[in-house]
């Protein structure tokens, strides 16, 4: 997948996963990113570099830095979590690409609930 978008205030920011991104993460924290779960502040550097990454090949300026990444995520850190598979769907093999699709489908569905909980239990407390 070339590149999505994740809207934060109002704005939608390009995002991309590629050798770039992936790169600087790995040699800059020493994490692969099959481990990050292990570790969820490490979100913050990954959204980072798949920004800028996002922003290269846009060919647009990231007005953007570091440390707003954990407001960003604040916002949109289930968008963002969901969107780390799709970048790779092209690298599995055909035959699996139906299967992880399907998985992928399962895992956004969970999300998008998860999210429409966590947005009513807020509107909730915000009535009180």
């Amino acid at each position: 997948m070339a590149v999505q978008f994740l809207k934060y205030r109002e704005k939608e920011y390009p995002i991309k996963l590629g050798n770039y991104s992936l790169r600087r993460f790995q040699k800059e924290h020493g994490v692969e990113l099959a481990n990050i779960k292990d570790d969820e502040s490490l979100y913050e550097p990954l959204l980072f570099f798949a920004l800028k990454q996002g922003a290269r090949y846009e060919k647009k300026p990231l007005d953007l830095e570091e440390a707003d990444m954990i407001d960003m995520l604040d916002d949109c850190m289930m968008d963002f979590v969901k969107s780390i598979p799709e970048f790779f769907v092209d690298s599995i093999p055909e035959e699996l690409q139906e299967e992880f699709k399907k998985e992928l489908a399962k895992l956004q569905e969970a999300g998008g609930k998860e999210k429409e909980v966590k947005q009513t239990g807020t509107k909730s407390k915000r009535k009180q």
